[in-house]
Formats: structure tokens, sequence, C-alpha cells
């Protein structure tokens, strides 16, 4: 089979997983974690359900996989979308400022960057009538920026309720780090950027100023809360591209290019779906097409027949790090996100192969 007539039956089977997630608000990417008593969280030793910010970052890889094609199936995934962003709308925190926590439930752990770029990305291309929400976050978010222009991850309100507020910084100080995340901002300015390029050019250009020299100088850039190099570089080449710092970009993509595995994937020790997604699609159109071929087999050979992708290490929390000694890393994965991701990289390829594809003309290639 041609990788053309391959393209069709993994995009159509793995929008259906999404489809079908996506109604129920896309349970399977809930992420559940305990927090232990004794590290004196309050909401230790009770499972605390992250709810918002992964299917957010699928509701936006489903509008991106819209745009790379035509059809029904666009507008399904759109629609998906859509829903979702309803559901982080609801979820706006209402007991302190900021927007939203990864953990809401978990009251040393304050709203973060990361999640307010998420929403804000999401309602612009998704649900523009939600965007009054994010109006305070990002002023507050914006007003507590380093001198470079890079906000801290942590959105800690001067006027959230003393109480609140003197347990989030308790917990930014003992576990969470009080950071400026370059993977973290880039989302954030590439939120700006869709929400209103014009009006936030300032923050904007001096943002990505600063994560263009954030770039480690073999071109990738590091990543605090994502597993390996693959997602942070992608998410700030992307943020390059859109502010114009293309030699940053091109040394970011040209890094990945390089740290491709014999077998024609991406990962940190070995090639792994969800690095391999997201590596094709940053790198789609420069690479040469027998590279596309084998990262596309590699890939396709790792779905599962329901149209998802097996999960593979994304989200990671060092343990330690804030007081300087990291004793253990965390990790989190997702057969859902990484279904997403790959959906959007194979609509990538399918592209690059015809401008004009559509998924009905992909399955009966």
């Amino acid at each position: 089979m041609s990788l053309r007539a391959a393209l069709g039956p993994a995009i159509d089977r793995a929008g259906a997983f999404l489809e079908a997630e996506g109604a129920a608000g896309f349970p399977e990417a809930h992420h559940r974690m305990r927090f232990p008593r004794w590290a004196g969280i309050v909401g230790g030793s009770v499972e605390h359900v992250a709810e918002v910010f992964a299917p957010a970052v699928i509701a936006d890889l489903l509008v991106d996989a819209a745009d790379l094609c035509e059809g029904a199936a666009a507008a399904r995934w759109r629609a998906v979308a859509r829903r979702q962003a309803d559901r982080v709308a609801r979820a706006r925190l209402t007991d302190r400022p900021g927007g939203w926590s990864y953990f809401p439930d978990l009251p040393e752990l304050p709203p973060d960057l990361d999640s307010l770029g998420a929403a804000i990305r999401l309602f612009a291309r998704a649900a523009p009538e939600h965007l009054p929400l994010i109006e305070d976050p990002i002023r507050i978010a914006l007003a507590g920026a380093e001198p470079s222009g890079l906000p801290r991850t942590w959105i800690i309100a001067p006027d959230a309720p003393p109480k609140a507020r003197k347990r989030m910084r308790r917990g930014v100080r003992w576990h969470w780090g009080d950071t400026v995340d370059p993977e973290v901002c880039a989302r954030f300015f590439l939120g700006l950027h869709a929400m209103d390029a014009v009006r936030f050019a300032p923050e904007i250009a001096r943002g990505a100023a600063a994560i263009a020299a954030a770039q480690a100088p073999g071109g990738l850039w590091p990543a605090t809360w994502y597993a390996g190099p693959v997602y942070g570089t992608a998410l700030c080449a992307e943020l390059m591209v859109a502010t114009g710092h293309i030699r940053a970009a091109e040394a970011g993509r040209a890094a990945l290019a390089k740290a491709v595995h014999p077998a024609g994937g991406w990962g940190m020790w070995e090639a792994v779906p969800l690095d391999t997604a997201i590596a094709l699609a940053l790198l789609a159109d420069s690479l040469p097409p027998e590279a596309v071929a084998r990262a596309v087999e590699l890939l396709l050979s790792y779905q599962n027949p329901d149209g998802s992708w097996p999960g593979t290490q994304w989200i990671q929390m060092e343990v330690g790090r804030a007081l300087g000694r990291v004793r253990r890393r965390i990790t989190w994965q997702s057969d859902t996100v990484t279904t997403a991701f790959a959906l959007r990289a194979l609509l990538a390829v399918a592209r690059r192969i015809d401008p004009d594809m559509t998924i009905e003309k992909a399955e009966t290639a």
C-alpha cells in the first residue's frame, strides 16, 4: 500500500476515536494524581483530577486538524473543539483570580500560565465569545512579568484572598518552584497572537525575543514541564515562526531533524509515537520524502485497532526541584493526547503530498 493510500484510513479511524472521546469531554485525558499529606499539602491523600488542560490542548489540535483538510470531517472536529471550549469556560476558577489551575481543588497549586495559554488559544480559535473570561488573567500574568518580558509560570494575584495567597506561595516555594519556563511562555504568547496579534504586539515581541535568547546552542529549547526536548522545542519554534524569528525557528527544526532515531522516529531513548507525531508535524514540509515515509510508517505501526495511539510520556514533574535537589521524576501520558498529535501529523503529511487533500480524497486514493 502506498503512503498516500495508507493515510486516509488511519486518519479516519483517529478522527472517529477523538470525536467519540470528545463527546464525553475526553475522560481518558483527565490526569488523576494523589498528593501526600506528609509533604505538608492540605489536599494530600486525596485524588485530584485535571480536567481542563489536556482536553483544551486536544481540542486545539483538532482545530489544527480541521485547518489542514476540508469537508464534513473538518466541520465535526471544529464542533468537538467548540464543545470543549465551553467546558473550559465553565471551569474557570471562581475562588481566586488567575484563570485556571491544573488541579483546581489543590489549595497549594496556583493558577498557571500554561493552562491560561491553552484557554486563550482555544477560545480565540473555536469560541471567541469566551474571550472576556481571560482578560483579567492576562492582565495579572503580564503585570507580574520579568524585566525580560516573560511571565512566571504561577499566577498569584496580589488581590487573591490572603489565606489562599499564603497557601499558594507556600506550595510554589516548597513544591512547584518559582520559575520562568520558555515552553510555557511560548504557549501563552501563541495564545495572545491568536487572540489579537496587533493589540498585544509589544508584549508578544518582547516575549518572543526572550524565548529566542533562551534557545540552547544546539538549537533545542529546554522544557521544565514536558518530558524530553521535542514538545518544548516545537512550541517555541511555532512562536518563532509566528513572530518572524526565522533563524531561531530553523535552528530548532534542524536540531530536531538531527535527533531522529534510526527507526525513523523521535523520542528520548527510542522512537515513540508522541514525540514522532510532534516532530513530524513540525518537519513535514522540510524533511526528505524518504524520511517522511519512514516516520509515517513507524507512526502507523503503533496505531491501535480503535484508531488511537498508545500514550507516551508527555507531562513531567520533577519532585524536589523547588528545593534544588530532584529526587525523582513523575510523568503522565494519555492515549487521547498522543492520538490528537498523531492525527495532526498525518494530516500535515497528507497536505504535503496533495495541497488540496481532503479526508474523502485520501480514503479513496
